[in-house]
């Protein structure tokens, strides 16, 4: 056909809506601004979607031709345009939420019409050359089809019709058993889809959809001969531009490694849901049989599976496989209802089988209800392993490998079979983390019987080579599903140690044994000599204070009186004092010092309380720590009895407020010594120590308060 003359054929007949273009307003919302990659048919509409709406245009310029289209409710244009050419459609900005748009052809990764395509199917048994229309395949089969790998997938095909006698009759590639969607037929100014087959004997007209009806229709590929689409045009219609798009599921492509999906499936080892949880496949209607899909799925294993439905009509069937070679059938709806499963005891593997009286395209998801243990989808046995045991479908561990896996409510023991496959054995431990609610075994077995031979709490064990167990057990949380990780850490081959000859020539050094350990005692004797009577008969050490230690705390004893009776208190004379009395003998200040008015001692802490001078409302604080740290540690100051007490002041500068102050961490075998400023008139005082040991909650509080009216002894 002549496609220049039937764009000059539509240009004439819209000739009374054609005008000169006269300049843009300023106030103009541009639509679409199209460009035209391949020569092909093309339409374009513009809709208003209220009364009217003013401004809406389309240009439409092809080489030397310009087409300029206005109305207030709907500007349509339907053609042949040439590679180059461009489609600009505007409307007035104040009617830009008040339109739609729709257009076919134009796109840079469609198929067009390049040449016509012949008015019908040729005759049965000609031999002509014709253009072929081949949709490409599928990007995934069988497992992992998503919608974008479908979608891209599809071939998306333009052409035109320029008068009511023209027709065109495509040719669909494709083979025997494979399944053809025609996602959607579109013909806005009216056409029809005939659907043909073609062999040596005869032209078979199959069946015809109009656009309306046309919207994901699967269609068989003939047995013996080619697929045929012919589109023809409605009664008065000049020019038809139309668009569909087609997909083909290749039956020689369909199973793992190529060929046809069989059923029962005969394709070799089971799927694992590691890589697939999602399937989908076609089924032609002269597949009797149907599709099946095998799954790598074990005993006592909860799962669901929920068919999607996509087009015709498909039977599930659940086979289980036993280990005993039995089969267990279980039927389920192919309305998109998610059903549940718990495999039984000595499941292998189970397989989905699909069926369809017509011709069909199935999908299934499989859902793990619980994660899989240590890799497999089945729980882990509950019973040794025998290594001579042939039977034997569980993962098999190897060392240096990180594994997870769960206890289910009603599950307490988890077993795993480990390989050793170092000639001499291997040195081996499980790192089971530091919060583990599990206990972890490594189990040595006879390679015959399978009795136990060796064990540990998963600390490092020499394993010999062969197969062996891992034991994990719960420590607690009955009834309730926990999950572990392992790792099993592997510090290399046994290597075992070379045959030596050893002779014991100990008895020559026996009296030199004798002689020297009395030399080495001896020290000790003496010192055991002199504090018989502090060892065997239980008196008290003297505190012995040297002389000019006696004197320093009586001088730090002055000076905190003085600066504290000052009527402008020197804080830098304070804390010196304060941190030379840190720094001296706890028991020299015990003794120095005098008894203080409250003493609290426990093995963490031991607390002192002096009053300063009689009038004044200071108090020193001495805390010692024991042989751990506190964090987070703070000293509360209440009152029992009288008015309430806060903290006005405290030296060296610490964070206070009200009767608490922050001590922050106080290292193990450390001193500290406060002055303490109190604000109130109570009667009595009590303290509180507390703070975090070994990351645990711990209190000191003294059994008694201070009688704060009572006057200095």
């Amino acid at each position: 056909m002549n496609k220049r003359l039937a764009s000059v054929l539509a240009l004439l007949m819209l000739s009374p809506m054609v005008m000169n273009v006269e300049a843009e307003s300023e106030e103009i919302h541009i639509v679409d601004e199209i460009f035209i990659y391949n020569s092909g048919s093309f339409y374009y509409s513009l809709e208003c979607e209220i009364t009217s709406c003013t401004g809406m245009e389309l240009e439409i310029i092809d080489g030397n031709t310009s087409i300029f289209i206005e109305d207030l409710h709907e500007v349509t244009w339907s053609g042949y345009l040439n590679s180059g050419s461009t489609v600009t459609a505007k409307i007035d900005l104040e009617h830009s939420n008040h339109y739609s748009s729709s257009r076919l052809g134009g796109w840079l990764l469609s198929s067009t019409e390049s040449l016509d395509q012949p008015n019908s199917v040729p005759s049965p048994g000609s031999d002509v050359e014709l253009p072929i229309l081949m949709p490409l395949l599928h990007n995934c089969f069988l497992w992992n089809c998503n919608d974008d790998q479908i979608n891209s997938s599809i071939v998306i095909f333009v052409g035109g019709l320029d008068s009511t006698s023209d027709k065109d009759a495509i040719m669909i590639e494709g083979g025997a058993g494979d399944v053809v969607l025609l996602n959607r037929f579109v013909a806005p100014e009216g056409a029809n889809l005939e659907i043909w087959s073609r062999n040596s004997l005869e032209n078979k007209l199959i069946t015809q959809y109009n656009p309306a009806d046309s919207i994901n229709k699967l269609i068989d590929y003939p047995q013996d001969g080619q697929l045929w689409f012919r589109i023809t045009p409605e009664v008065g219609v000049n020019y038809s531009t139309y668009m569909f798009g087609i997909s083909r599921d290749s039956n020689i492509d369909e199973a793992p490694g190529g060929g046809e999906l069989s059923n029962p499936w005969n394709h070799g080892e089971p799927l694992s849901l590691n890589d697939y949880t999602k399937f989908r496949s076609s089924i032609s209607s002269f597949d009797k049989e149907g599709d099946a899909v095998l799954l790598d799925i074990g005993e006592e294993y909860s799962f669901s599976i929920t068919p999607e439905f996509i087009s015709g009509i498909s039977y599930y069937q659940i086979i289980f496989h036993l280990e005993d070679g039995s089969e267990v059938i279980e039927y389920i709806s192919a309305e998109p209802i998610t059903t549940e499963f718990t495999t039984p005891v000595e499941t292998v593997a189970i397989e989905v089988r699909i069926t369809s009286d017509e011709v069909a395209v199935w999908s299934f998801i499989i859902d793990p209800i619980q994660p899989p243990d240590a890799g497999d989808f089945a729980d882990a046995q509950e019973e040794l392993p025998i290594p001579s045991d042939t039977v034997n479908g569980n993962t098999q561990l190897l060392p240096n490998e990180v594994y997870s896996g769960h206890l289910h409510s009603n599950d307490n023991v988890d077993i795993y079979q480990i390989i050793i496959t170092d000639e001499n054995g291997s040195r081996i431990f499980i790192d089971g983390g530091t919060l583990s609610r599990v206990n972890y075994q490594i189990q040595a077995l006879d390679q015959i019987t399978g009795a136990i031979v060796n064990t540990t709490d998963g600390s490092t064990i020499i394993i010999p080579n062969g197969l062996h167990a891992i034991r994990i057990e719960r420590q607690g949380d009955q009834g309730t599903i926990i999950d572990y990780s392992f790792e099993i850490g592997y510090l290399g081959p046994h290597e075992p140690p070379e045959p030596g000859i050893y002779t014991d020539f100990s008895y020559l050094f026996t009296d030199f044994y004798i002689l020297i350990g009395f030399v080495l005692l001896s020290p000790i004797l003496l010192v055991l000599f002199w504090n018989r009577r502090y060892i065997f008969f239980g008196e008290n050490l003297p505190v012995q204070i040297e002389k000019h230690e006696r004197k320093r705390l009586q001088r730090l004893r002055e000076r905190l009186s003085l600066a504290l009776a000052s009527d402008s208190i020197d804080e830098g004379a304070i804390e010196s004092a304060l941190h030379q009395l840190g720094d001296s003998p706890w028991k020299s200040i015990i003794s120095e010092w005098g008894e203080p008015i409250l003493r609290h001692m426990t093995e963490q802490v031991e607390i002192c309380i002096w009053r300063i001078r009689e009038g004044t409302a200071s108090l020193l604080l001495g805390i010692r720590i024991g042989d751990k740290d506190w964090n987070l540690a703070a000293m509360r100051v209440h009152a029992p009895e009288g008015t309430l007490v806060s903290i006005s002041d405290v030296s060296p500068s610490r964070l206070f407020q009200n009767d608490e102050i922050f001590l922050d961490k106080m290292k193990a075998h450390s001193q500290l010594f406060l002055r303490i400023t109190l604000d109130g008139n109570p009667s009595s005082l009590g303290f509180q120590l507390s703070g975090l040991v070994d990351e645990q909650p711990l209190a000191a509080v003294p059994n008694r308060a201070i009688d704060w009216d009572a006057s200095i002894e």
